[in-house]
């Protein structure tokens, strides 16, 4: 058995918001869960513990 340690920093929904409207180079376009399912967008907030972000960079 393998086992993995990482090591990351974890955002609260409005620090994520917050940071975002500050690098004003990206764009937020959409989350997602885990499961990677491209037909289940999610809302930022704080009903879930882990999200991925989907980020653009802006022209």
């Amino acid at each position: 058995v393998e086992e993995t340690l990482w090591d990351f920093r974890t955002y609260s929904p409005s620090e994520i918001q917050k940071l975002i409207k500050k690098v004003t180079s990206l764009e937020l376009v959409a989350c997602y869960d885990f499961h990677y399912d491209l037909t289940s967008v999610r809302r930022l907030s704080e009903t879930f513990s882990d999200i991925i972000l989907v980020l653009r960079k802006q022209k």
